[in-house]
């Protein structure tokens, strides 16, 4: 059901230190022309974090959601439905009821997800054009996937969110790294002293090829190399979105702190846990005394490619889990993602006393 209800643009409000803004063309106004992420009305997704069940459950619930429990999902800023197809699916898999409310500003992207979410003959998923700040209910968990870099006041919509929570909710956050988006803001400080605040690929697009290779958005390995490849709304959103604004893993402790949503995980694990990358028995001896937080921004700056932070937060915090101390316990064993280990453990089991040779064949996501 797609319902519309009032429209409005960025919050007003206190914006953050360092933004560039380009603030002629609103939010929903950018998102009507360029609705994001770029999908047909028929596309599939499969499993995208943060917004899998299993992940969610995993991370947020320690692996358990009581049985008969309805699982209520906000997905705020939507977009063109990835979360909600990914999200929906996940929990048709594993037979889990509940219901999915999606609210996005922009009516095109609604218009997209809508379709997506028929397609997928979701039948659990209504549809809000409108602002996220007037959403109200109660939800479990709330998918909130690159709204942070783009609004006014982060900090209000993190309160009013948080405020529609259960008592055990979790939330699943996507925002800009600050350290890998590197690059970026000067260019936009380029593009706004040419362009003013009018939005147009074609003239990014010239000012990109005019860029010395050295520059730091042309040498971003993760952002710079594809700028002459991807399309016009994907270069929109990535470089010309009406506020920018990325965040390192301390901002982001801090900011969800203060919300009463203490971080959880950051995702994929390894990413956030710099032990792996050093070999002195001293120095792994001194990370292990830092927090779990200061631990993970040292690998943010180290790695300098984490352009995305993927990771979950919930009112009631536990303590993340020590991947470092797992790889170095002798009872665990690394294994590919979507290995049968079922199959592997009855073939072993067949073959008890013999020489057994097992193959393993599985494809990369």
């Amino acid at each position: 059901m797609l319902r519309a209800s009032a429209i409005s643009g960025v919050p007003a409000g206190a914006r953050n230190h360092g933004e560039t803004a380009m603030p002629a063309l609103s939010v929903r106004s950018f998102y009507e022309r360029y609705p994001y992420p770029q999908k047909a009305a028929d596309h599939l997704s499969g499993d995208i974090l943060p917004s899998s069940f299993d992940a969610v459950r995993h991370h947020c619930w320690a692996g358990r959601w009581p049985a008969g429990r309805s699982f209520r999902a906000l997905v705020a800023g939507g977009g063109t439905g990835d979360a909600i197809v990914s999200l929906g699916l996940s929990m048709r898999r594993r037979g889990i009821a509940g219901s999915i409310h999606y609210v996005d500003l922009s009516k095109a992207s609604a218009e997209i997800a809508r379709s997506r979410a028929e397609h997928a003959r979701l039948d659990n998923v209504t549809l809000e054009v409108g602002p996220i700040e007037t959403v109200r209910g109660e939800y479990d968990y709330i998918d909130l996937s690159g709204v942070l870099p783009i609004v006014g006041d982060p900090a209000a919509l993190l309160r009013h969110l948080a405020s529609l929570l259960v008592d055990d909710g979790a939330m699943g956050v996507m925002s800009y790294g600050r350290v890998g988006r590197t690059g970026v803001e000067p260019f936009r400080r380029i593009y706004r002293t040419v362009m003013g605040d009018n939005v147009d690929t074609a003239a990014a697009r010239e000012l990109i090829a005019a860029l010395p290779p050295h520059n730091w958005l042309k040498a971003n390995p993760k952002l710079g190399v594809d700028l002459d490849r991807i399309g016009d709304v994907e270069l929109a959103d990535r470089l010309l979105a009406p506020h920018e604004f990325a965040y390192s893993v301390t901002e982001l402790a801090e900011m969800f702190d203060r919300a009463g949503l203490p971080i959880r995980a950051f995702i994929p694990s390894l990413l956030y846990e710099p032990a792996h990358l050093l070999k002195s028995a001293d120095l792994r001896d001194r990370l292990a005394g830092l927090s779990y937080i200061e631990r993970a921004q040292i690998a943010e700056d180290a790695q300098g490619d984490l352009n995305k932070h993927v990771f979950y937060a919930a009112k009631i915090g536990t303590a993340p889990i020590d991947i470092q101390g797992l790889l170095d316990r002798d009872d665990v064993v690394l294994l590919p993602r979507n290995l049968d280990c079922r199959g592997m453990s009855s073939a072993l089991a067949d073959g008890a006393g013999h020489a057994s040779t097992i193959k393993v064949a599985w494809q990369e996501d």
